[in-house]
């Protein structure tokens, strides 16, 4: 468990034994030490799993069970068009280009079998089917719908959906809909619905709503009132440092190859300094993984779909300069900035080698004062 380069002649030495290497490191080490390993292991993530941070049965926090359903409506689209069945074989390859799924181990499952099981409860309609001792497919059964039963739900909920869709100034995110939803019927799962985004398409072909699934940023929006919402592939990428600003661009790209440094943009940056600080002076800084995935939530409700594990490299490099939220009452969103200006600095001082002047002077427009 280590976040040193300097072993990285070791586990050099342990290929050539053909041995299999697995590392369990922080987020900020050296890529020339995890690329040598067969296995990667945030320590943020061995500890959650060590102390058994995830619900009893094994599920994520809410906003994970969101992407959880995504995934669990994308696996059965894959098995309908597949006619109803997917050999276990073949389940990672109905994944294997979503952009969360290359290096997510299973998307923190740590195995396939464990990651269908936990999208079976997800969706009702799922089920494994053993077909042999050592083989197993994922099949597409019948649901009843129960929520269909009852015409007054229906149209509680219809009003109250409408009702929200309407309220806002922009197409909704599905993650913060579905998060009011919960918190106004805590006992629904979703009506009878094997997810929220099935329920959710019921809803708004009734209502005249749309309902855009892109990828960890679904929206639902009312054409009447809304502006249709930015396709995918430029939603997903409205928190990174613009590559039409070539300097900027090439230069955070390689902090990021380099020391893993998130590449959002300043303004970005910015409010998930707001968001820590409020957070913190609200209820306070419990552990890493909570307080990154309160941040984490907030922001993507902000319209950036940006990860927890930049949450949570964020975070953590703050606390690495030494900052104590409970002493320092009175922090402003500039003094994260500067606190974390350094740890840029360490990072790349500790890796013997150093910025010029003017490249400090690009980290520190980037990463600028705001006040």
């Amino acid at each position: 468990m280590s976040a040193d380069s300097d072993f990285s002649p070791v586990l050099l030495r342990l290929r050539r034994f053909d041995r299999r290497l697995m590392v369990i490191t922080p987020s900020d080490a050296s890529r020339a030490y995890t690329q040598i390993a067969d296995t990667v292991i945030e320590s943020d993530d061995f500890v959650a799993q060590a102390l058994e941070a995830h619900d009893p049965e094994g599920h994520p926090d809410v906003y994970d069970q969101h992407r959880l359903r995504q995934l669990a409506e994308r696996l059965e689209d894959a098995i309908v068009k597949n006619g109803g069945s997917i050999p276990g074989h073949s389940v990672h390859l109905v994944f294997k280009n979503e952009s969360d799924f290359g290096e997510s181990n299973w998307y923190g499952f740590y195995s396939l079998s464990a990651l269908v099981d936990a999208l079976v409860r997800q969706n009702q309609r799922l089920e494994v089917v053993s077909t042999s001792d050592e083989s197993w497919s994922v099949q597409v059964g019948n649901l009843t719908l129960p929520y269909s039963k009852s015409a007054s739900i229906v149209r509680e909920v219809d009003d109250f959906i409408r009702s929200e869709v309407s309220s806002s100034s922009r197409p909704m995110p599905g993650a913060s809909l579905a998060h009011t939803l919960q918190h106004r019927y805590p006992n629904s799962i979703w009506f009878g619905f094997a997810s929220f985004g099935s329920f959710i398409t019921d809803c708004a072909g009734r209502l005249g709503l749309d309902y855009t699934r892109a990828g960890g940023h679904d929206v639902i929006w009312d054409p009447e009132r809304h502006e249709p919402p930015a396709p995918p592939h430029e939603s997903n990428t409205n928190h990174l440092v613009d590559a039409e600003n070539t300097e900027l661009y090439e230069f955070v790209q390689r902090l990021n190859r380099n020391y893993n440094i998130p590449p959002l943009r300043s303004e970005v940056y910015n409010r998930i300094f707001e968001i820590i600080l409020e957070a913190v002076s609200s209820q306070g800084f419990f552990d890493l993984n909570t307080t990154s995935k309160k941040v984490r939530d907030r922001i993507v409700e902000d319209g950036y779909p940006v990860s927890r594990k930049w949450i949570q490299f964020i975070v953590r490099g703050l606390l690495s300069q030494g900052l104590n939220w409970e002493e320092e009452q009175n922090l402003k969103s500039f003094d994260l900035s500067a606190h974390f200006r350094s740890n840029i600095f360490k990072l790349v001082d500790t890796s013997h080698l150093r910025l010029n002047q003017e490249e400090r002077l690009m980290v520190e427009n980037w990463i600028g004062p705001k006040t």
